[in-house]
């Protein structure tokens, strides 16, 4: 999970670089590109919020760590292939 987020946080500040570095006649540009980029982020968090909480209802109902880790997506922390 660790990569994900790290992964997401290092693009979120490379495009804070951008729009801080950036031309006068590049700056609609990059303002465009930063709120796709904000969005994007949101959906990935969003989704891994929804894995996370599936997970958490399903230790909720007594399954084991095998069953969980089993159908737990790889980006929260399942080491396995999935």
């Amino acid at each position: 999970m660790a990569s994900i987020y790290d992964d997401l946080n290092r693009s979120l500040f490379l495009q804070l670089d951008k729009l801080q570095d950036c031309e006068p006649d590049e700056i609609e540009h990059e303002i465009e590109r930063s709120k796709q980029v904000a969005n994007l982020a949101g959906q990935v968090i969003a989704n891994q919020n929804a894995a996370l909480a599936l997970v958490k209802f399903e230790a909720s109902q007594g399954m084991t760590q095998q069953a969980i880790r089993s159908i737990m997506p790889k980006a929260i922390g399942n080491g396995g292939e999935q």
